[in-house]
């Protein structure tokens, strides 16, 4: 999956806020992407204040498409989960990418474990203050699940 599609996708998945300002990844490995990742802090809620233990998994599927599983808890802790399938489209790829300075971008920190390392999650959160996107961050709760 090319990075232009898989970033637009995960970043339509989590939340909604006003990012500033878009510098991309050098040297994003789209493959790498895969498996299993637990989100560890969002910009707005994902559906509402009250969801836990929030995880993500992208698995490729055949060829071009791609499977994104939503898995997370409740208020009454019932277990939800959205499932979405994607194409990339190679035969049209981007060639531009617009950033919207409106209420339409979303962002997120997956980690592949629950807790991540402190020094990780601190570059990470380097990388959106430079991306002028707005902090502090909602931390999800990944206990207990």
């Amino acid at each position: 999956m090319s990075p232009k599609v898989l970033t637009l996708l995960l970043a339509t998945l989590l939340a909604n806020v006003e990012g500033q300002k878009l510098i991309p990844m050098k040297d994003f490995k789209p493959d790498g992407i895969g498996g299993l990742w637990y989100l560890i802090q969002r910009t707005k809620p994902l559906y509402n204040d009250t969801v836990a233990c929030i995880t993500s998994t992208v698995n490729h599927k055949d060829g071009e498409v791609y499977e994104v599983i939503l898995n997370y808890k409740s208020l009454d802790n019932e277990r939800l989960e959205n499932r979405l399938v994607v194409k990339d489209d190679t035969d049209h790829p981007a060639q531009f990418l617009f950033t919207d300075k409106g209420d339409s971008s979303c962002y997120a920190i997956l980690s592949r474990t629950p807790v991540p390392d402190p020094i990780d999650l601190d570059i990470a959160i380097r990388v959106l203050e430079r991306n002028e996107v707005k902090l502090p961050l909602l931390r999800v709760d990944q206990s207990n699940c």
